[in-house]
Parts: C-alpha cells; sequence; structure tokens
C-alpha cells in the first residue's frame, strides 16, 4: 500500500484524514455535507483485511483531538470578507470589532448553546480582483457562510462567486440592488440603495422644499453611480424638475473645476451620493466658493468622519444612516454599553449592521440545527421578525432587508439624530 505523509494532512491511497481538530470538529461531529471531502470511504472497502490496519489509526487519531485542539459539537465557521492591508483598513477594524462582539456575546448566551463561532479573516484589500481572490478562498476554506464585503463594488463581485459555489453570504453594508439580483445565497442587513433613493428624494420634497436641484456622481463607483439614479428617479416622481447631474472621476482631489461649473447654476440642493473623502472635500470647496445650498448624502458619508475633509463646512448638512445611538430599542442599547466597555466609543454608525448580521447567522443555524449552507439559506430566508441592534427586519423574496432608514443632521461635526423613515 502506498503510505506517504504530507505537510497539513495523512494521505491514505485516494482518502484524505485531515490533520486538524478544527476540520475534525466541523465535518465529524457536525456531520455537515462537506465531510465526504475530507474521509468518507466505503466501509466494505475498508473493512478489507488489507485495509483493517486504517481502523485503529483513524480511532486513535479521532481520540487524541481533545489533546490538541478545542472541539465542540456547536462549534460554527464563518468567514469575514475585510480590508485588512488596503486603504480602507484602518477605518473597516470597527467593523472587526463589532464582528468580534457578537462571536463573544453568542459564545456566552445559553440561548444559541454557547455556540463556538470560529471566525476566518479573508482580506480583500480593499480592492474589487482582492474581494474575488478572498471569496475564492472562502470557498476553498470550507466555511458555510460569509460576511461581507462592505462596499458594494466588492460585495457585487463576491456575491457571483460565492453564489456560484452556494455559499451564504450576508453584506452588512451594501447597498447596491443587483449584489442579491438572482442570487439565492446572498443576503444583506442594511437597507438597499432603492429604498435610500427614494428615502432621501421624499425627505427633499417634504421637508427642504428644494425647487433647484444638482446631483454630484463618481462615474467610476457602483454605489454612487446606482443612489444618484435611484434619486433622480424617485425625485422626480415627486414633483422635482430641475435636477442637473454633473460627474467627477475616481481619485480626483482638487474638485474646483466641478464646484466652478455648479456655482453659476444657484441650486437650492446638492445631493452628493459618494464616499466620505470625495462628498467631503467637495462640500469644502463648495462653501469656500460661495454656495449656500442644502447638502444631503447617503450612508456612504458615514464610512470616515467626514468632518475631517468638510471642516465646518458640513454645518446644516442631511445624510442617511443604518442606525444611531438614540434609537431606544434594548438590542440597541445592549449593543453600545458592551461595545463601549470593550472598545470604547462607537465611531462608524454602520457596525451594528455587522454585529445583527453575526446574530442572524448564529440563530438561524441554531434553528436550523444544522451547519448545513442550504439549510442556513433557507432558514434566513424565513426570517419575518429579527430585533437587531439596527431595529427590526425581515428579509424580502430577494434576501434584502426590509428596516427602517436614519435621517441625521450635522449640527457639529458628529451627526445627530433627525428623524426615522419606516418602509
Amino acid at each position: 500500500m502506498d503510505l506517504k505523509v504530507l505537510p497539513g494532512k495523512l494521505r491514505l491511497i485516494k482518502m484524505e484524514i485531515p490533520w486538524t481538530s478544527q476540520q475534525w470538529c466541523s465535518n465529524l461531529m457536525i456531520m455537515t455535507p462537506p465531510f465526504t471531502k475530507f474521509y468518507h470511504p466505503d466501509p466494505k472497502q475498508l473493512m478489507k483485511p488489507s485495509h483493517l490496519f486504517l481502523v485503529p489509526l483513524v480511532l486513535l487519531y479521532v481520540l487524541a483531538l481533545p489533546l490538541t485542539g478545542h472541539c465542540t459539537a456547536a462549534s460554527f465557521k464563518i468567514g469575514l470578507i475585510l480590508d485588512q492591508s488596503g486603504k480602507s483598513r484602518v477605518d473597516q477594524h470597527p467593523i472587526l470589532q463589532a464582528v468580534e462582539l457578537a462571536v463573544t456575546k453568542i459564545g456566552a448566551d445559553h440561548r444559541f448553546g454557547n455556540m463556538n463561532i470560529q471566525l476566518e479573516i479573508f482580506d480583500n484589500g480593499g480592492s474589487v480582483i482582492g474581494s474575488k481572490l478572498a471569496a475564492l478562498k472562502a470557498v476553498r476554506s470550507g466555511v458555510p457562510a460569509v460576511i461581507g464585503p462592505m462596499r458594494s463594488s466588492n460585495a457585487l463581485i463576491s456575491a457571483e462567486v460565492l453564489q456560484k459555489a452556494g455559499i451564504v453570504m450576508i453584506t452588512p453594508t451594501a447597498t447596491h440592488p443587483e449584489i442579491t439580483k438572482e442570487r439565492d445565497f446572498v443576503f444583506r442587513t442594511c437597507y438597499t440603495d432603492r429604498f435610500q433613493g427614494d428615502t432621501l428624494s421624499k425627505f427633499a420634497c417634504s421637508e427642504l422644499n428644494a425647487k433647484k436641484t444638482v446631483v454630484l456622481t463618481n462615474t467610476k463607483d457602483r454605489y454612487c453611480k446606482g443612489l444618484a439614479k435611484s434619486f433622480i428617479q424617485s425625485y422626480r416622481q415627486c414633483g422635482a424638475n430641475e435636477i442637473t447631474e454633473f460627474d467627477y472621476l475616481e481619485d480626483v482631489t482638487d474638485f474646483q473645476h466641478l464646484v466652478d461649473a455648479v456655482i453659476p447654476l444657484m441650486p437650492d440642493l446638492i445631493f452628493i451620493p459618494g464616499y466620505s473623502r470625495d462628498a467631503g472635500t467637495i462640500i469644502s470647496t463648495l462653501r469656500r466658493s460661495g454656495s449656500t445650498a442644502l447638502l444631503l448624502g447617503g450612508d456612504g458619508w458615514g464610512t470616515q468622519p467626514i468632518h475631517k475633509f468638510a471642516g465646518d463646512a458640513i454645518f446644516g448638512a442631511f445624510r442617511t444612516a443604518f442606525w444611531h445611538p438614540a434609537l431606544q430599542n434594548p438590542v440597541s442599547r445592549t449593543f453600545v454599553k458592551d461595545f463601549e466597555s470593550r472598545y470604547g466609543k462607537v465611531t462608524r454608525l454602520d457596525i451594528p449592521s455587522a454585529y445583527d448580521a453575526v446574530m442572524l447567522l448564529a440563530k438561524a443555524a441554531r434553528i436550523a440545527e444544522s451547519r448545513d449552507s442550504r439549510t442556513i439559506r433557507d432558514t434566513l430566508k424565513s426570517t419575518q421578525a429579527f430585533m437587531g441592534a439596527t431595529g427590526a427586519l425581515r428579509f424580502d423574496p430577494n434576501g434584502d432587508a426590509v428596516k427602517q432608514a436614519v435621517i441625521l443632521k450635522y449640527t457639529t461635526g458628529i451627526p445627530t439624530f433627525h428623524t426615522v423613515v419606516q418602509p
């Protein structure tokens, strides 16, 4: 018989026995389908005289596991696609903290059976190609579920890979409508740009009373383009006709030329559906150039502290968010208390959405009594009354969260709660 030892595993003819207790735990004790990937011989073949020596070998290996690793019947592997090496690595670190907090809470909660979640992080470098590679690594690792990526452009490519592999994906913050389109393994715990654009347009019509509006769009960013399109379509439906759209390119740092084209129009409202750096720099340039227009933005303004780029020019502006500490549901209050006692002040208003994603996955695994991707997916689809830190949530047939949106106003460098818009 051909017997040879390879790094990390023992190879016996055509059968592979995993060398780590974690793999045995997730595949032997929980008995999910990936078990067949590692060791699933035909019993008749195993009992052939020439193969009988395998039985004590395997038994000795399994009995030795408690000495070489931690293995519990309630363990659950979850992947997390996050920027660990790119431009947004510092800004996304609070998301990792929120996920780790949820993992700790679940492990100490008897309602989850003190579930032992094993978190595996896949670095996407903050890029689209990195997100594809990270998703492929998640597939190879055998995790049944993945949280992330956070940005829409990155989530779109990861969703394509994970859907094809039949792995559950929940993005906490990516709002582009096409992420979940015709993908039954893909979910989100945030609202979509369709709902966000509609919310912003109705707010602009009912409260801001703007007659002339300018929209400034990053032509290379799918989130920015999608939210601009949704806002304009809905805004026209509520009677706004004077809408002018200007485009700008990604990685531009000097927006004076763009602002010089906007100023002569004397708009009442300027909508900037981009991320913090671009939006903040544009806002600062607008105010220096004499614009007094009302300013409006989406959740992308919260990816970094926008005050860092806009300065006091941000005062009086409005934007949407998934959450605010002023929300008084019990889960939200507990999240704030636990997060601040462990990590300090909550600096990003989207991180409770990542916390909710972990809680949803753990709840689905507990209800399903399974770690199988397909079973977890089916359980998530039936979710109708989940109360998370960000509020009440249910999934529609597309896997999109049906939930409230929060409108914030900048009266200082930190946005304050203004109102809640229900779906």
